[in-house]
């Protein structure tokens, strides 16, 4: 019996430890190995780069991106009072770009 969950949650603080390359090959290797679907979580920066990574998976085995903490980092997309700022139209890119059908 496959003991493997549906999907692998990654939750490394990589741009400390990797490259994009590595993000890259690292998950490139999971999805080959492993054949199950993927969702890269725990990230802030480099947005599009981490997105179009994710996406780009083989077998279409990248299924989305989670961000870390969207009101408490140096990235922050939400002010004190609730108010969104411009990184929020990043997300709109992405959706256009990877999930819009």
């Amino acid at each position: 019996m496959n003991k493997i969950p549906k999907f692998i949650f990654l939750a490394p603080i990589f741009f400390l430890l990797l490259t994009l390359d590595d993000l890259r090959n690292n998950l490139t290797d999971l999805a080959d190995r492993y054949s199950k679907d993927i969702i890269v979580v725990e990230y802030s920066q480099l947005k599009k780069e981490v997105n179009d990574i994710a996406f780009g998976l083989p077998n279409d085995k990248g299924k989305g991106t989670m961000i870390w903490e969207p009101l408490n980092t140096w990235e922050k997309i939400f002010d004190e009072k609730g108010n969104s700022n411009d990184l929020i139209l990043e997300y709109d890119a992405i959706y256009k770009k990877f999930l819009k059908k």
